[in-house]
């Protein structure tokens, strides 16, 4: 386009670019690598103090650059060199002045090659000393925060890095510049940190992670996302932060634990129950490598339970006279928690008990004395290998365990002693046999519920009367410990009793119903009593709130009979009781029993009736001592059994049996 083609308004030509650089600081520069040459325009020159241009070495220029500022340059020059390849460049420097301080320029080029194929460095240089920079404030503000924040190129090498990363990694910060990541992070394995950086890398998202670093010796997160082919870092420390969440999660396990403790010790019954409580869960609830339980009789300590010790050391701690000195009979003495940080803390005192503590690996211990209003039942040791200090708040917790271990351990005493004595007590009332009846075959089965109490308050009689006559009953008190077996005993007393007399079944019923409410208004029974008449091929029959009983018939019909229940023994003075009078033909066999044989938690009552018709039905041609035992045991569940199982059955000799003379002999409940 020449003059006369230009548009009307349009400025004219200006070919002064030189002047047009000058004014927005701008110059140029060349750089021969080869020949380590360099040559810098008059604007160019002037940064580094030159009144004219400068065309010489470049380490002139060189000893004028801050030295923070070095790795920039190493790396510029690690873009030419061989087998990397040309392309283009941009970077800041800080030059110092000779008069003092400092220019900030910023230079952009590009490398490429002369006609020889030698490489050249072209450029533009621009003083940018006191313009805002966004880039320069937001490196500004990144120095500043307290996480390490680092910029990794694509072969993830630190192209940046603010003075928190250079203390993370160690190093001065000019020093972390131009490092391979594999050097910034040498003392971790990378296969704990190269996955997430390629995971990065891949996906282009953030991705974080937690890593301990060994110096200085805390926990951290990084935080990694990629772009524009390099990858920022993010080094956030999160040591004391991940201490507290570390010691919730350790409280709140210590919680859960100690919960399933106390109510594992709610569910014991005996001794034996709290020893295996105690033996599977303690050591892991308290942290300790050894745990033992003593009690206190006769003037020493007993060990009842250890886990957690040598066989030599268990020996060591058998028995313990509470006459000589030591932490546990201190313990016992001072009523308080015996501490010692470490095994020589014990020996320094007590020195005659090295081979113990030897034989026991003591390193740390704890006897914490097991008291129960104002007596002390026993202690507990709690053992580690190794010594250590011990918190407030942790003596406090175990004191807070050991108070919850001491309750159950008097239960559960307690309830030894009260098994011990209903155990006897009931031996002593069923030692005798069956009695013998003329003309009829009688036999009977007990089973106890299996709660870890082998007494309840189920029983079974038969009573010779006068006139060739025989009473049957099976009763069922409430519970399963001695005052159970103490109410058993009394209305089976009452039921003989009256029975001798001579007073009917629904009469005895209601006299024993009136006996019991005025002698115990907490006891509570079911029964049922049948009186026979073998002579006259009878039965009368009545029950308190008993189970029905079941005739099965010489003619092979079985059937519950219909006697009105009444209601149980002990609930209301006034009740009346009726009884039914019923054929008992020779053959007929009569099943009285309680409630536990038809249902249980996993039988309702129906089902468990029906069963135990079919099953009498099954053994109609067995003895009778054998179907009660087959009856008994086909309808026994162990696993899930609440309630004692009670049998009692009589069966009239067939018509021209032997003399009238039946198997008796079986054992009572």
């Amino acid at each position: 386009m020449n003059a006369a083609e230009q548009p009307t308004g349009a400025p004219p030509p200006f070919d002064r670019a030189a002047e047009i650089m000058a004014a927005v600081d701008c110059g140029t520069f060349w750089w021969l690598p080869n020949e380590r040459i360099i040559h810098l325009d008059a604007v160019a020159a002037a940064a580094y103090g030159f009144d004219v241009p400068y065309t010489g070495d470049p380490r002139v220029l060189l000893a004028r650059i801050n030295r923070e500022d070095f790795p920039t340059l190493r790396r510029a020059g690690d873009e030419i060199a061989p087998g990397v390849g040309l392309g283009q460049y941009g970077f800041e420097l800080r030059v110092r002045q000779p008069g003092g301080g400092e220019r900030i320029i910023e230079v952009r080029g590009r490398f490429t090659q002369d006609a020889d194929g030698a490489p050249i460095a072209v450029g533009v240089q621009t003083d940018i000393t006191g313009v805002p920079d966004w880039r320069r404030l937001a490196s500004g503000q990144v120095d500043a925060l307290p996480d390490g924040f680092t910029v990794l190129d694509q072969n993830w090498r630190v192209v940046y890095a603010n003075e928190t990363a250079a203390r993370m990694a160690g190093v001065k910060r000019s020093e972390l510049i131009g490092r391979p990541a594999e050097q910034f992070l040498t003392a971790f394995d990378p296969q704990d940190w190269q996955p997430h950086f390629e995971e990065a890398m891949r996906t282009g998202g953030p991705v974080t992670f937690e890593i301990f670093f060994p110096t200085p010796a805390r926990w951290y997160e990084v935080w990694v996302s990629s772009g524009a082919g390099h990858l920022a870092v993010d080094v956030r420390d999160i040591h004391d932060r991940k201490l507290r969440a570390d010691r919730d999660l350790a409280l709140a396990q210590r919680k859960e634990k100690s919960d399933a403790f106390a109510a594992a010790l709610g569910g014991t019954l005996g001794v034996d129950d709290v020893i295996e409580v105690f033996e599977q869960q303690l050591p892991e609830l308290s942290g300790a490598d050894g745990v033992a339980m003593h009690v206190v009789a006769d003037g020493r300590l007993r060990l009842i339970a250890g886990v957690g010790y040598t066989q030599a050391g268990l020996n060591q701690l058998r028995v313990l006279d509470l006459e000589d000195p030591s932490p546990m009979s201190d313990a016992v003495r001072e009523r308080r928690m015996q501490v010692y940080a470490s095994g020589d803390d014990i020996t320094a005192r007590y020195p005659y008990l090295v081979e113990t503590v030897v034989d026991t690996t003591t390193g740390a211990l704890l006897v914490i004395p097991l008291e129960y209003q104002d007596a002390c039942l026993g202690l507990v040791c709690i053992r580690y290998d190794e010594p250590r200090e011990f918190s407030d708040v942790y003596v406090a917790f175990l004191n807070r365990t050991c108070d919850r271990l001491v309750q159950a351990l008097y239960r559960a005493h307690r309830y030894d002693d009260e098994l011990s004595l209903a155990s006897r007590l009931r031996d002593e009332l069923f030692e005798a046999r069956l009695s013998e009846a003329p003309g009829l075959e009688l036999a009977g089965e007990y089973r106890s519920a299996g709660l870890g109490l082998s007494v309840g308050g189920d029983w079974f009689d038969a009573i010779q009367l006068s006139r060739g006559r025989v009473g049957l009953v099976v009763g069922d008190v409430e519970g399963h410990d001695a005052h159970a077996v103490g109410g058993m005993s009394t209305v089976r007393t009452a039921v003989r009793a009256f029975a001798y007399e001579g007073y009917g079944p629904a009469a005895i019923m209601g006299r024993v119903n009136r006996l019991v409410t005025a002698l115990d208004p907490d006891l509570l029974a079911t029964c049922c009593y049948a009186e026979l008449d073998l002579a006259a091929g009878t039965g009368r029959i009545a029950r308190a709130g008993h189970p029905a009983p079941v005739l099965a018939a010489p003619d092979g019909t079985i059937a519950l009979l219909a006697v009105p229940a009444g209601l149980p023994l002990g609930v209301d003075p006034a009740e009346t009781y009726r009884a039914v009078l019923t054929p008992i033909p020779p053959g007929t066999l009569l099943a009285l029993y309680s409630d536990g044989l038809v249902e249980s938690r996993s039988m309702s009552i129906d089902v468990g009736t029906e069963r135990l018709l079919a099953a009498l039905r099954r053994h109609s041609g067995t003895p009778i001592a054998e179907v009660a035992r087959r009856v008994v045991e086909g309808h026994f569940d162990r696993t899930v059994l609440g309630d004692d199982v009670t049998l009692l059955l009589a069966r009239a000799a067939p018509a021209g049996g032997a003399d009238g003379e039946g198997e008796g002999g079986s054992e009572g409940a």
